[in-house]
């Protein structure tokens, strides 16, 4: 099946996993927040799938008890987020025209990777203060 969205009742076989205990994930997983259509059904979307699989590999397969499946997850997503600045990253300077960086130089901004790489480093800490300040809420 190849949607945008699913229904908790396609999420629940695609899962192999209870409707009500995705639910009671979705109570105790901040990082999982299916969005709800006008009738005030969950419409999951592949990242919330993908995230439903990495819990339920966390709770079922390694045993993990939800304090640490939590932890676990978090640094995950975490660490995805980085692998994606570092591809976007890699992405837009690969996109650069030869000409492009011959007029940066000229301008005397030899290091302007380098100011990607800070304003990427900036980004990342405040978006990580603000998934704590989610947390506690």
């Amino acid at each position: 099946m190849k949607k945008l969205y699913y229904s908790i009742g396609e999420v629940s076989k695609l899962i192999e996993e209870e409707q009500h205990i995705l639910r009671y994930w979705e109570k105790e997983f901040p990082q999982l927040r299916p969005k709800k259509n006008r009738g005030g059904n969950r419409s999951y979307s592949k990242n919330d799938l993908s995230t439903l699989k990495a819990i339920k590999r966390l709770i079922r397969e390694e045993k993990l008890p939800i304090s640490e499946a939590k932890k676990r997850l978090t640094s995950l997503i975490e660490r995805k987020q980085e692998k994606k600045l570092r591809s976007a990253s890699t992405k837009s300077n690969a996109n650069k025209s030869p000409q492009t960086i011959e007029k940066v130089e000229e301008k005397g901004i030899s290091n302007s990777i380098a100011i990607d790489k800070n304003a990427l480093k900036q980004v990342y800490t405040e978006l990580s203060s603000i998934l704590e300040i989610l947390k506690s809420i």
